[in-house]
């Protein structure tokens, strides 16, 4: 015969002692605490978390529209961002408009160590900002020596 009584294994409160301490598993303060401790730790031994500017996808279906983000490089496409530094909306038919930047934050952002994906970065050499080497295809270092040759 099976009781269904609260015990260890069923409906007992984790506060009971069955997990020791009286720590509950759900309490946000029980696991908090650590991972303060390690961006601290992070934080005074000069370590800094790797951001990325990178595209975020936002509109609807079959009508795109994207945000140009400072984001860490571990959080998803869809992911809590640190700023919001630009948009792209490519339905624009002017080239010009299509992207806007915030060209101080982005400079503040690459200042500070941020990479840029390919796509921001193709965004940021039509507005001449400063940024460190980027790894670029073949194609595109043959598309560049092509580019210099045809202006000299």
């Amino acid at each position: 015969m099976v009781s269904l009584a609260p015990g260890p294994r069923h409906g007992a409160s984790c506060r009971s002692g069955a997990l020791g301490e009286g720590l509950d598993r759900r309490d946000p303060r029980a696991e908090a605490e650590p991972e303060i401790e390690v961006q601290r730790d992070l934080e005074e031994h000069g370590v800094t978390m790797a951001v990325m500017l990178r595209l975020k996808r936002c509109g609807r279906r079959h009508r795109p529209f994207y945000r140009v983000e400072a984001i860490e490089k571990r959080n998803a496409r869809q992911g809590k961002s640190l700023e919001i530094v630009g948009t792209y909306d490519p339905f624009i038919e002017d080239p010009l408009t299509r992207v806007k930047l915030k060209v101080d934050r982005v400079q503040y952002w690459i200042d500070q160590g941020a990479r840029p994906s390919e796509t921001v970065t193709s965004f940021l050499r039509k507005v001449d900002v400063k940024y460190g080497k980027v790894k670029t295809s073949r194609r595109a270092a043959q598309r560049a020596k092509k580019r210099e040759a045809e202006k000299k």
